[in-house]
């Protein structure tokens, strides 16, 4: 079979391109901390370069699997987080795409010709550049047709994912584990007056200025099995405290401006600066008095710590009707603090989380528009995670499973969200998360700073990475795990 040759001239044009793009490449990768991937595109592309200096002739579709191979790894390294989705990484795609259509333009004249290829024999140099690249390439080929994205549809090891069978299944799993439990006008009514009372018991100790509404029930990404629970953030805007930079990305220390006259004096720091875990105690001790002036013999109360949260449980019949997740939050300079301090080791005690609650409630308000099915995908993922995996992905939170929602939401993908490719989108969804949990890296959406997956355990990654390979190496193995029945 003839083999289409790119001439002398043309190889300039495209070295013109490539000497453009790689500079780019550099400049926006200089500062990163390298991974395997990363290293594995800048060798790829040292390589091309070289072969573009040391050849006068070569063949299209060889140098075409060159790029294209430097071009998947660039996208994939994109779609991990590794490489910001910025303006610059935007040019780079767009020489990409310049790149592949002057090849793509070439081959057509040279192909019609069919032209027999020029020799690289009076040229050993360069003869033996192009054998030794070649041989390089065929080696990266194996080694990185696992760090290949696999979420390609064209991939014959994914075509099963496009069976409708596979949808029915899906969505019969998704009606037994993951739909969202109604709630009735009786518990609705319940706890929208106990709210009002709390409001203003708050509001009067300085507690309350306003009050959001966040967590799954509002974002209707509870599932079957769950305990009802509502949200409720009481946000206070205390012109008297600041931000001090904590250094934690993040984070950040509250501190009063004004010690004279703050009504936190006795839950500061020794270094002046309002402490979380104080606070958190102080608001635990104001609930407790409230609870106890509240008397209904309809139902009991109990009390107790959740995290940041001071957790209610509302009980009748000596069972839990629905749970109350109270969090204190202070508003500063139009940013929500929560008193939670990191939890890794070695970390300040004396830092407030930012929240960004309420920008992931509207991000989520507009993500299945046009019968969309992300909802139904992070839901089943959820119930996967949290009913059939033996406690295997515990570290692998419901918030890191809406964070690489968000990520694809934001991303360019070959792929249609709505409820007639339901299984194709599950298997899609947990592949990125397989891919996260290999290079152990998940960008927080809203503060890129982050990497939720940072200090994460590595060997329980990689257990979690080698789990999900094994339930989606066929069609089989998927569906046996949508079958495994749990009661709830």
């Amino acid at each position: 079979m003839q083999k289409s040759i790119l001439r002398m001239d043309s190889t300039k044009q495209v070295a013109k391109h490539y000497k453009s793009m790689l500079v780019r490449v550099v400049t926006l990768t200089q500062h990163l901390a390298e991974n395997k991937s990363l290293k594995k595109l800048k060798d790829q592309l040292k390589s091309i370069d070289i072969y573009l200096a040391s050849t006068t002739s070569f063949n299209v579709v060889e140098f075409e699997k060159l790029f294209g191979l430097a071009s998947g790894l660039f996208h994939n390294l994109i779609r991990d987080g590794t490489i910001p989705d910025n303006p610059h990484s935007i040019k780079v795609k767009s020489d990409i795409k310049l790149i592949l259509q002057i090849i793509k333009d070439i081959k057509k004249p040279i192909a019609s010709k069919a032209t027999p290829p020029v020799s690289t024999s009076t040229n050993p140099t360069a003869k033996g550049k192009v054998k030794q690249l070649q041989e390089s390439v065929n080696n990266l080929s194996i080694s990185n047709s696992n760090s290949k994205s696999n979420l390609t549809q064209t991939s014959t090891t994914v075509d099963w994912t496009k069976n409708q069978d596979l949808n029915e299944k899906v969505r019969s799993y998704h009606k037994r584990y993951a739909t969202p439990p109604q709630t009735n006008s009786e518990e609705r009514k319940y706890f929208e007056g106990l709210l009002e009372k709390l409001k203003t018991f708050l509001g009067e100790n300085k507690l309350c200025d306003r009050t959001e509404y966040t967590g799954s029930v509002y974002e209707s990404l509870n599932i079957c099995g769950d305990i009802l629970e509502f949200d409720v953030m009481f946000v206070v805007r205390n012109k008297n405290l600041a931000v001090v930079n904590s250094g934690i990305p993040g984070y950040g220390c509250v501190k009063p401006t004004n010690t004279q006259t703050t009504t936190f004096t006795k839950l500061l720091s020794k270094e002046g600066f309002l402490d979380p875990t104080s606070y958190g105690q102080y608001f635990y001790g104001v609930i407790d008095k409230f609870l106890k002036k509240i008397v209904d013999h309809g139902c009991s109360i109990k009390q107790k710590n959740h995290g940041v949260a001071c957790q209610i449980d509302i009980m009748k019949n000596n069972e839990i009707w629905f749970q109350v997740d109270l969090v204190p939050c202070f508003e500063i300079d139009k940013v929500l603090y929560v008193p939670k301090p990191p939890k890794f080791k070695g970390a300040s005690t004396v830092v407030w989380r930012k929240s960004y609650s309420l920008e992931e409630k509207t991000a989520l308000k507009g993500l299945d528009s046009g019968n969309g099915c992300r909802k139904q995908v992070i839901r089943v993922t959820k119930a996967l995670f949290k009913l059939h995996m033996n406690g295997l992905f515990k570290d692998f939170t419901s918030y890191c499973i809406k964070t690489v929602a968000f990520k694809l939401n934001k991303s360019n993908n070959d792929i249609s969200w709505n409820d007639q490719s339901l299984g194709e989108c599950l298997v899609y969804f947990l592949k990125e998360i397989q891919q996260c949990l290999k290079s152990k890296r998940l960008i927080h959406c809203f503060e890129t700073s982050i990497n939720l997956l940072e200090h994460t355990d590595a060997k329980k990654c990689e257990q979690m990475e080698k789990t999900l390979g094994n339930i989606l190496k066929n069609e089989k193995s998927f569906t046996d795990k949508l079958s495994v029945k749990n009661k709830l």
